[in-house]
């Protein structure tokens, strides 16, 4: 009956809205073409996290006790000045501004809606439908970002440029804006109006001191933070991938088709397909729990993800793409498995009025992570080719196991 709820479907509107990038499919190939090697986009991607991670507890801090609303009205101001850079592209120095705009939204975003709907399911008391509901709202999230790549096909042949489509991303942006706009007061949840930086970063410290006395809150940050920084840092990655094995393939859609007029087809079609696979995914999620062991679940997708890495790498040194994008495809259904798994595990174990901060030092370690793996990927990639990128994703999966072995037991 929750899913007839207003709210529940403005939390999923939301979610679409915000999943409608359509820049997605091809940001590493624009980068690529604006002459940036791939050791130099990781090093953009790390300035983009390190944004992240400088502002991601105090945001979460500001979210709880000056209101959420105002925070994600303020993130999506940050997103639209981003994709303004993005847009004016060249020099690099447009495109670090762009990263950096992006690394606030970001940081002002993430956490912060997730508590809005722990809030919500707190005050309708079916706080026991969190991974359901969880599901339900990022299946929406994940149509959005179907249907935003069929629309980017469509759109990168009939803008004069491809950075026209960062201009045009801003529309459904301002569409999300007035949505927040309309959320209900009480999932504001502000403590205090009176703004000072100082309160906000001595909070921040003493929930990050908290964090980490709490075993097993711990296990779970950790678990959450370095799975997905890994699948962050590579998703982009297959956007060259796929170029590189049809320019050595000849794959051809006829004369009138060049091989990045191919690419852009294909990278289009095989991220709506992802998304939309994985929209069905994590609305079931719920019921692919193994043997009614959320755990054993979480800790079984983190080795499948490293073995799917490994086979991505296999495949891709065979020139086997239709392989490459199929396995490609099963990473993103692993990682909308896990989220909503996670995200229950995560709500179980935290005060509510606080959510938001530790959701915020979840997402601050991601970005942490991200800030040392993305330039480590990006210099493996420009050396030894793409493929092993995801070879070396694959091993670091596998050798992070044990510390969350221990992080288990100590838990």
């Amino acid at each position: 009956m929750y899913k007839k709820e207003l709210q529940v479907k403005k939390f999923a509107y939301y979610g679409f809205l915000k999943n409608l990038r359509f820049f997605e499919p091809f940001i590493l190939l624009y980068l690529v073409s604006l002459n940036i090697s791939l050791y130099q986009i990781g090093l953009l991607y790390a300035l983009r996290e390190a944004i992240i991670y400088l502002f991601e507890i105090p945001s979460g801090v500001f979210a709880d006790r000056y209101g959420k609303k105002l925070e994600l009205i303020i993130c999506f101001i940050f997103y639209i000045i981003s994709f303004v850079f993005f847009f004016i592209g060249k020099p690099v120095v447009f495109i670090a501004f762009a990263m950096f705009f992006f690394g606030l939204g970001e940081a002002f975003r993430s956490g912060t809606h997730k508590a809005m709907i722990m809030t919500y399911l707190d005050k309708n008391a079916i706080t026991y439908k969190k991974s359901e509901v969880y599901g339900y709202t990022r299946s929406y999230s994940l149509i959005g970002s179907s249907i935003s790549s069929l629309i980017a096909i469509i759109l990168i042949y009939f803008l004069p440029a491809t950075r026209y489509i960062f201009l045009v991303t801003i529309i459904p942006y301002l569409a999300d804006f007035y949505l927040i706009l309309t959320y209900p007061e009480y999932l504001n949840e502000k403590v205090e109006s009176k703004f000072t930086v100082k309160s906000i970063f001595i909070e921040a410290f003493h929930n990050l001191k908290n964090l980490f006395t709490d075993r097993k809150l711990l296990y779970y940050v950790f678990n959450s933070s370095f799975f997905e920084s890994v699948f962050k840092t590579s998703k982009d990655y297959i956007q060259v991938l796929v170029f590189a094995l049809i320019v050595s393939s000849g794959i051809t859609f006829g004369t009138n088709f060049t091989s990045d007029d191919v690419t852009y087809i294909i990278l289009g079609l095989v991220y709506s397909v992802i998304y939309i696979i994985s929209s069905y995914a994590t609305r079931n999620t719920h019921k692919l729990i193994f043997k009614n062991n959320i755990d054993k679940t979480i800790n079984l997708l983190w080795f499948i993800m490293a073995f799917t890495m490994f086979l991505i790498f296999i495949f891709s040194e065979l020139n086997l793409i239709s392989l490459v994008i199929v396995f490609y495809l099963l990473s993103y259904v692993i990682m909308n498995l896990r989220i909503p798994l996670v995200l229950e595990k995560l709500g179980d174990n935290m005060e509510s009025n606080k959510r938001a901060t530790y959701l915020s030092v979840e997402s601050q370690l991601q970005s942490l992570f991200v800030f040392f793996l993305a330039p480590f990927l990006g210099y493996i990639a420009d050396t030894y080719g793409v493929p092993y990128g995801f070879a070396a994703i694959g091993v670091l999966l596998l050798l992070v196991s044990p510390i969350l072995s221990f992080l288990r037991k100590k838990a």
